[in-house]
């Protein structure tokens, strides 16, 4: 089994004005680049692919909320923006390969309901704040953008793992030679570990451990299929775990955990989940 690598981050208190500090949030827009650190603690780092150095983000504050452990991501005045610690569970995006969005895919139904009740008391459940959710496409394939959705809980988009998790400039500017995926110094950032009730018998090709890193969805889609199989289907980016072999990289093998696949996969494979949302404070 792998040793559990304690993926963390660090941000500085902002004191920020906000509109409207209802129990309805203000949008989380793909493209705003408003939420990103004025400060940065750099700390003993590695060299990436493009032999930078990059920073190893370690003291992220944890909290409990429910039965479950969060990293905290951005803090406000009012209301903080977490996400689950750990993958909690496996589940697929949607039960059938269609075109589907997250607006109207199993997963976000299930989030928001389901979910909710499962982990949170009632005093809980009203700390939770009814989110904006905005859809922006995927910026390196010709997706379309999709409708926003108002949630309490849902799973970040390639873009917020993007500024949350360590931004390369690669999202923006697409590296040439490195088609389907963003490897950068900020892949071990991205690597998430499976809480240790989930099985993996018959799900992954290679035999993992309770507890091993293993792959969890996003909520921006990307191109359709229909080209190659004939198929209305949207496949579904996603962040790769780490995996007992290597893959081909500049002529070098490496692991591939991390990566953010930006050509994605079909949504009704079975991946690991990682809640997000904002509570009161």
């Amino acid at each position: 089994m792998k040793k559990k690598l304690v993926i963390s981050f660090v941000f500085a208190s902002m004191a920020i004005s906000l509109m409207g500090c209802s129990r309805s949030s203000d949008v989380i827009n793909d493209n705003d680049s408003s939420h990103e650190n004025n400060e940065e603690t750099n700390l003993e780092g590695y060299e990436n692919h493009n032999n930078a150095t990059s920073i190893d983000i370690s003291e992220n504050e944890r909290i409990e909320f429910g039965d479950i452990s969060w990293v905290v991501l951005y803090e406000e005045s009012n209301r903080i923006l977490v996400i689950s610690e750990e993958i909690l569970e496996l589940r697929q995006f949607n039960s059938t390969n269609v075109d589907v969005t997250w607006e109207n895919s199993d997963l976000r139904e299930y989030l928001n309901d389901e979910f909710i009740t499962n982990h949170f008391s009632i005093e809980e459940q009203s700390r939770l704040i009814e989110t904006t959710v905005s859809n922006a496409h995927n910026p390196w394939l010709s997706s379309d953008t999709s409708a926003d959705t108002t949630d309490r809980v849902f799973i970040l988009s390639v873009d917020e793992v993007v500024r949350y998790f360590g931004d390369s400039g690669d999202l923006e500017n697409r590296p040439l030679g490195w088609e389907w995926g963003i490897y950068d110094q900020y892949n071990r950032n991205r690597i998430a570990f499976a809480n240790q009730s989930i099985d993996f018998s018959g799900v992954d090709e290679f035999t993992l451990d309770r507890g091993s890193s293993f792959e969890w969805w996003l909520r921006t889609e990307t191109y359709n299929d229909g080209d190659k199989h004939d198929l209305e289907i949207t496949l579904i980016n996603y962040i790769l775990g780490s995996r007992p072999e290597t893959i081909e990289y500049s002529d070098e093998m490496v692991d591939e955990g991390g990566i953010i696949d930006m050509y994605g996969v079909y949504p009704s494979k079975f991946l690991g989940v990682r809640p997000a949302m904002w509570i009161e404070r």
